[in-house]
């Protein structure tokens, strides 16, 4: 089966217009704290923090790409070859391909990457050494051939650094993120318009999906959970699309999450096929109101613990229930640092970008959650790209007013 022209082939998050000084300085502040960790260099393998780190993203069927960095060296990133074409030059990365595909050449394509990797270290005259490698995602085989072939080398684990890299966005990819946001009302929009008697649960996620790869222009990779309110559970308000169908009065939750040049926008709704049940009606008024509450409390300094708490603490006042978190980061993942989660101290800095998730249960009538992306400036919350009709700006005074009366 042929693939789409987008699938099987490296691409560039980098447009001319976002210009490579921002590619260049992640890369020079991920070189500088591998050098003040004191270590010789890294090796990266986690897909999306080779994307983030090199502005590529592969296809893992097609095989691993790897990036090896050094202190004043180069980076030079090991890919399968079949993405060699067609593949933009980048001035701040060098690209070797490995062979992946059987009877190409000898060996497996683990094999044949393992040997890309060994040749770039000892072309760095690396030996008895500290690398670091991403120690829960390398492959084991990788680290033992490495010690194999080049003397006296040690391993550190460098995961922590790039997820701390990773939590501060930069304009570039607050602007990424505001397109991926809009990308996903695209989808909220397609949904609301589906969801009629007699469609089931995978055909509104369809109309969703094909809407935004029309507005895009390519295949999306998107993460669909849109099921009906009376399928969730309390500790799990949300599920995948099935071929249940939708009739009168039905409920569905729609958490449509599109990833975008390479950027995961988010975003939640609650549909109904006409009037919704009273008890629908009440939870979703209360959500509303957790979500004013949520972006007046999200500001700079406040800990991730507090904001759930603001959240959590109104959907309980008002009788209902949920387990899960009331939010997360987002990025080059669709959930990374901070979570709102009641053991999360970690606190909220400028210029992230995190969703605002309520969500309420209540026994005999389901669950249902709403969520918003936002961005953290200095005078607090920002809607990145409401999924209703009005702007980020007009649809917070009219959350705000809903709740406060003004």
């Amino acid at each position: 089966m042929e693939r789409p022209p987008t699938m099987g082939r490296v691409q560039t998050l980098f447009s001319e217009a976002r210009g490579m000084t921002e590619l260049a300085c992640r890369i020079q502040r991920f070189q500088d704290m591998v050098q003040d960790r004191g270590l010789t260099c890294a090796i990266v393998s986690v897909p999306h923090d080779v994307t983030y780190l090199t502005g590529y993203r592969s296809y893992w069927e097609d095989g691993p790409a790897m990036l090896a960095m050094a202190p004043g060296e180069k980076p030079i990133v090991v890919i399968p070859s079949a993405l060699l074409c067609p593949f933009p030059s980048l001035d701040e990365v060098d690209v070797r391909p490995y062979e992946n595909y059987p009877g190409q050449s000898e060996g497996s394509g683990y094999l044949n990457l393992a040997r890309q990797v060994v040749d770039v270290l000892r072309r760095w005259r690396v030996r008895g050494a500290m690398i670091g490698v991403e120690i829960e995602h390398v492959p084991h085989f990788l680290i033992e051939f490495l010690q194999l072939k080049i003397a006296d080398l040690e391993v550190a684990d460098i995961t922590s650094l790039l997820q701390e890299q990773r939590l501060v966005k930069s304009n570039a990819e607050v602007d990424a993120l505001c397109e991926s946001a809009r990308v996903a009302s695209v989808g909220q929009e397609a949904a609301r318009c589906a969801l009629v008697e007699g469609r089931s649960e995978i055909e509104v996620a369809a109309d969703a999906r094909r809407a935004m790869e029309v507005e895009v222009g390519e295949i999306v990779e998107v993460s669909l959970d849109v099921v009906c309110a009376a399928r969730t559970s309390v500790d799990s308000i949300g599920g995948l699309p099935s071929g249940n169908v939708c009739g009168k009065g039905g409920v569905l939750v729609c958490d449509i999450a599109p990833r975008v040049d390479g950027y995961w926008g988010d975003s939640c709704s609650v549909l109904s096929v006409g009037d919704p049940p009273a008890g629908i009606c009440d939870m979703h008024g209360v959500l509303r109101e957790a979500m004013v509450l949520g972006l007046e409390a999200a500001s700079p300094g406040v800990l991730a613990s507090e904001l759930d708490g603001v959240i959590r603490d109104h959907v309980r006042h008002a009788g209902f229930e949920c387990y899960q978190h009331s939010g997360h980061g987002l990025g080059v993942t669709k959930f990374e640092r901070p979570v709102l989660s009641p053991a999360n101290y970690e606190p909220l800095r400028k210029n992230m970008v995190i969703t605002l998730e309520p969500a309420a249960f209540c026994e005999g009538v389901g669950g249902i959650r709403l969520e918003q992306m936002v961005h953290i400036t200095d005078s607090g919350a920002r809607l990145l790209f409401d999924h209703s009709p009005e702007n980020a700006d007009s649809a917070f005074r009219a959350l705000k007013s809903a709740f406060t009366g003004e």
